[in-house]
């Protein structure tokens, strides 16, 4: 697993120099074409080194080292992301563009026509062109200002996002149960109990019947659970708290794993390939968990799990990541609702108007949101903590309320 980590340290730092080479590219036409200084060129290839170390030395700190976030660190990873995500918002566009003059070059290459004599005009239009170089700055821009709003609010703004979830021949004693889910919540993302306050005070206003919290609880150690555990602690439901493992809580030895382990299940049930049952005005579910099935970790036991469940009794699945459900679950077992998380939408999304776009939906099937086939439903948490730089853009935390309700029959 180690060796896994080390790969991803590096990995990180050579994305972002090929991000930084392109738009250097961009920037050294630019500034020849306006005259510009062409120290500017020099300044951005001088943060280009010093951002390039300074990520990948907070990383290597964040993994390695006795990691908890400080007020120079909070500055060093807001600095990162404002640098590295606004250009991340702005590929697309250039990626386009260039795929467009590409285009055009071969169309000329295979279309060749009369050269024509080019004419130029005596009066060039100054001012409109110093307007649209002051334009096209402006709207440069415009992705640091999104960015740097998402390091700041939108990483802590916590929504609750209402669902329900008809359930065929749900026991009587179950319709309107609700469940509150909570999903990477990566206790180390955070620099202090902000965000875990506001959620034990919507919690506490929710009064849901049970509290699920599908994995990912640390980034690489079970230290940064200690750090929280006061207000782990708190995030409390009327039937109790239920959870299981996801890919960030085997990136550690086996003693740390066992000592997250104990954390864990000091403020909740771990279901690890385990099933449980809930009681609820008479009548009763099964609520069960796997452990992480993942590339390059393979420890969920999917038959294990099946076999300690009631045949007879409808089923709620914690499962970390979504991929699972298409691959063991739909279709394949009798269970109605599967809980997961793990994408966080990869913290980039665009989620209004009636869009639904995110990087993630090139990765996973199934990213954020419910998912429904036949009688089986899929929930995928967008997260409430972070991975990498400390920000979510269009893309806030979240704690779901299911609400489970009797589906009506189609005759």
């Amino acid at each position: 697993m180690k060796t896994f980590i080390i790969f991803f340290l590096l990995a990180i730092p050579l994305i972002q120099l090929s991000v930084d080479l392109y738009f250097l590219r961009f920037l050294k036409k630019f500034v020849a074409k306006f005259n510009y200084n062409p120290s500017y060129v020099r300044v951005y290839k001088t943060l280009t080194v010093l951002f390039l170390l300074t990520s990948f030395g907070a990383n290597a700190f964040r993994t390695f080292g006795d990691f908890q976030y400080n007020n120079i660190l909070i500055i060093i990873y807001a600095t990162l992301g404002i640098w590295y995500y606004s250009k991340l918002i702005l590929l697309p566009f250039f990626l386009g563009f260039d795929i467009f003059k590409l285009s055009k070059i071969i169309y000329d290459k295979f279309n060749k026509k009369e050269e024509k004599i080019p004419v130029v005009e005596e009066n060039t239009n100054v001012s409109r062109r110093n307007f649209l170089e002051g334009a096209g700055i402006i709207t440069a821009g415009i992705p640091f200002l999104i960015v740097a709003n998402s390091t700041l609010n939108t990483v802590r703004n916590v929504r609750v996002i209402p669902v329900t979830v008809p359930v065929h021949n749900l026991p009587a004693g179950f319709e309107g149960f609700t469940i509150a889910q909570l999903s990477d919540i990566h206790f180390g993302s955070f620099y202090d109990s902000g965000i875990l306050n506001r959620c034990i005070l919507l919690l506490d206003r929710l009064n849901p019947d049970i509290l699920t919290i599908t994995g990912d609880f640390v980034n690489f150690n079970p230290k940064e659970m200690e750090d929280f555990y006061t207000e782990y602690k708190k995030l409390k439901a009327r039937k109790g708290v239920f959870a299981c493992l996801g890919n960030h809580d085997h990136y550690m030895s086996d003693s740390e794993r066992g000592d997250l382990r104990g954390i864990i299940s000091s403020g909740s049930v771990l279901l690890n390939n385990q099933s449980a049952i809930i009681e609820n005005r008479g009548d009763y579910i099964n609520i069960a968990g796997v452990d992480n099935s993942s590339k390059g970790q393979d420890f969920a036991d999917f038959p294990l799990m099946l076999s300690q469940k009631d045949p007879m009794l409808k089923s709620i699945l914690l499962c970390h990541n979504p991929r699972n459900w298409d691959k063991y679950i739909r279709g394949k077992t009798d269970i109605e609702l599967t809980l997961s998380g793990h994408t966080h939408g990869t913290q980039v999304a665009i989620e209004s108007f009636g869009l639904k776009l995110s990087p993630a939906g090139l990765i996973y099937k199934q990213w954020a949101g419910l998912h429904s086939h036949g009688n089986q439903h899929l929930y995928v948490n967008r997260g409430l903590g972070t991975v990498g730089p400390p920000m979510r853009i269009g893309i806030p935390p979240e704690i779901t309320l299911i609400t489970l309700k009797k589906a009506v029959s189609h005759v």
